[in-house]
């Protein structure tokens, strides 16, 4: 809606502010939610500006091309920061790719995928997403679910701390456990903003951006991020273990799972997925389910080292 000769620039100061903004929050936050969720209003925003383009495109062609261009560079630096550290030689990589277990272990994310984009799809043909009705019963059970997910995912990452020689658990610190609560309340928020307009039922192209921003957002954080989160964590924290298992760690004839305790407790990790203990104060701590299969990992590992 600027002059022309102010489009490009004003697009670029405005992508620009965005951008600094978010990548600020990220970095004082830990986490990328709290800028996505500011982020948000931007969506049904951007809905209304198209809808409100004037006939003549020619006039906002250098900001279209501009933003286009922020877009690009966005997704770039986010491909970027999803490569794994270090970055290996093109050689390693063509060495190290193999198509068929890539698919056998992506198959089950890719089919989730493909399950929400056949539900989106369904929800968007029949405009279910205007049935008051069936949305509102629905955000109840994603609320519910969300909530049990989020405690049960922030419980496995607390860790145990033995103060005055008994032991105890502390609040949940990592960051991946503060991003499960944190979205179960901001879903709730979007939820619940949703179906208030969903009963208001407000005219207008600019109020349905609106209703499905806020239905995306919180079905998302609800339902995706309030489980994959923690659960990403808790993996990391078993790769990790396993990576850094050699054998002036664990020596030749040891019990390889009373070490790894040991060495859970000198690191201060004593994460609850990984040391279970009987009752709110133990009297000693064993290697869970969990715990023993990351022992049994590391055990492997160092046999065929050994070879």
């Amino acid at each position: 809606m600027l002059p022309a000769w102010a489009a490009g620039p004003g697009a670029a100061i405005g992508a620009a502010s965005l951008l600094a903004a978010f990548g600020y929050a990220a970095l004082r936050s830990g986490t990328l939610l709290h800028g996505l969720v500011l982020l948000s209003p931007v969506i049904p925003l951007a809905a209304i500006a198209v809808d409100r383009l004037p006939d003549d495109r020619s006039e906002i062609s250098t900001g279209t091309v501009t933003v286009a261009g922020v877009a690009l560079v966005v997704t770039a630096l986010l491909v970027l920061g999803s490569l794994p550290s270090p970055i290996r030689t093109p050689l390693a990589v063509l060495a190290d790719f193999k198509p068929l277990r890539i698919i056998k272990r992506r198959w089950k994310q890719a089919a989730v995928a493909l399950a929400v984009a056949g539900l989106v799809w369904t929800v968007w043909q029949f405009e279910l997403h205007t049935k008051p009705w069936l949305v509102i019963p629905t955000s109840i059970l994603c609320g519910a679910f969300g909530i049990r997910m989020a405690l049960s995912g922030g419980k496995s990452l607390q860790r145990w701390r033995r103060v005055e020689g008994v032991w105890g658990t502390e609040r949940a610190e990592p960051p991946a456990a503060a991003t499960a609560g944190w979205a179960v309340i901001y879903g709730l928020g979007y939820l619940a903003a949703a179906d208030v307009l969903l009963i208001i039922q407000p005219a207008g192209w600019g109020w349905q951006a609106v209703i499905g921003t806020a239905l995306a957002f919180g079905l998302t954080l609800l339902l995706i991020t309030s489980w994959y989160v923690p659960r990403v964590e808790r993996r990391r924290i078993r790769r990790q273990l396993v990576s850094e298992a050699i054998p002036a760690i664990y020596p030749d004839g040891c019990d390889i799972a009373e070490t790894l305790r040991e060495r859970l407790e000198g690191h201060a990790s004593l994460y609850r997925f990984l040391i279970r203990g009987e009752g709110e104060h133990p009297s000693e701590l064993t290697l869970s389910h969990t715990g023993l299969v990351v022992a049994q990992r590391i055990e492997a590992k160092l046999r065929q080292q050994a070879r």
